[in-house]
């Protein structure tokens, strides 16, 4: 009874995790989607491929998990999905979580303000032409 209850707040746990680690990658990969490539050509460590690639598998995974989590979740509950009777998928833990983890918070920390600088500097420019500065008169 312990270790089902036990297993039924690890589940729980994971579930919520699954969730605030699907928005961080979810919000990411749109954020990178929407930046032009201009920007991280210009500032960004990877390029704009590479961001997008990890990104949205990151997404795949991510909701693969907490579709994983769910089934568990129900399973303790004691309903059975026809589809996922006895399957229990890998759980968040282990390296790949950590990547998992790792890769919207290391975009967020270190691309973003890059490239939110570098929109800044285009919106500056087309705003007072190529050449002229807010000061330029």
């Amino acid at each position: 009874m312990l270790a089902a209850s036990l297993f039924g707040i690890i589940r729980v746990v994971e579930l919520g995790l699954n969730v605030i680690l699907a928005v961080l990658m979810i919000w990411a990969a749109i954020h990178a989607t929407v930046t032009s490539s201009d920007a991280f050509t210009a500032f960004a460590r990877w390029p704009r491929g590479n961001w997008l690639l990890f990104l949205w598998i990151g997404v795949l995974f991510t909701f693969w998990q907490g579709v994983n989590s769910v089934v568990a979740l129900l399973a303790l509950l004691g309903i059975q999905l026809p589809y996922f009777s006895g399957f229990v998928g890998p759980s968040l833990g282990g390296f790949f979580g950590v990547i998992l983890f790792a890769l919207p918070g290391v975009y967020f920390a270190s691309e973003k303000p890059r490239l939110d600088n570098y929109k800044k500097h285009i919106r500056r420019r087309d705003q007072f032409g190529p050449t002229r500065g807010p000061r330029d008169w």
